[in-house]
């Protein structure tokens, strides 16, 4: 089954997810969205913020390796298609839009 996953659409997290589709879901929205290191007891969790502050182009094929390797690493009941993005790293805000394949079962 395939998700398209978006960080707007993240609003809060949930303690306990309804079953294991949202936890995936939750799952690679924080991965994408914490810096690696920062989480409280779990510091091998998140994204490596070496793209930041990067030119535009260079940032994105970047964060696109780091997003892909992220993901497979951090959480592998879900398999990454595709990772673009929306927004200008000269207006401020880059969100990425990543397409996920979920095996069912």
């Amino acid at each position: 089954m395939k998700r398209v996953v978006s960080m707007e659409k993240m609003e809060q997290i949930q303690i306990l997810p309804r079953n294991a589709m949202e936890e995936i879901m939750q799952n690679i929205g924080l991965i994408v969205t914490m810096p690696l290191e920062s989480g409280p007891m779990c510091r091998d969790v998140g994204l490596n913020t070496k793209s930041f502050g990067m030119p535009e182009q260079q940032g994105r094929a970047i964060m696109t390796r780091d997003v892909f390797v992220a993901v497979q690493d951090q959480e592998p009941r879900a398999a990454l298609q595709t990772v673009d993005f929306e927004g200008s790293a000269t207006g401020g805000t880059t969100t990425a839009i990543m397409e996920v394949k979920i095996e069912d079962g």
